[in-house]
């Protein structure tokens, strides 16, 4: 599988998590990626445009909408959004 590949993946099964309001998933989700880029010396270089495919991915297709600002939903949209930012800018903490 390539880079590309596994981002595509990767943002469908965080889209798919976040749609099924599990945040325990999206939380592993991202651990495994980054478990699995550092474990394969992806470049910090290459992991910015790997997360900003992630992030492309996850944004392409359907996401459940929350109105109610604050609530549990939006919450984790938030996280999820500052998750991808902080990787796109190259922190993998």
């Amino acid at each position: 599988m390539t880079v590309d590949e596994y981002a595509k993946l990767a943002g469908a099964e965080l889209r798919r998590a976040y749609n099924s309001k599990d945040r325990s998933a999206v939380d592993a989700k991202f651990q495994e990626v980054q478990t699995r880029l550092l474990a394969n010396s992806v470049s910090q270089v290459e992991q910015r445009r790997f997360w900003a495919l992630v992030e492309a991915e996850f944004f392409s297709s359907q996401l459940l909408l929350e109105k109610q600002e604050g609530s549990a939903l939006h919450r984790l949209m938030q996280d999820i959004e500052a998750r991808l930012e902080a990787r796109k800018r190259g922190d993998t903490g």
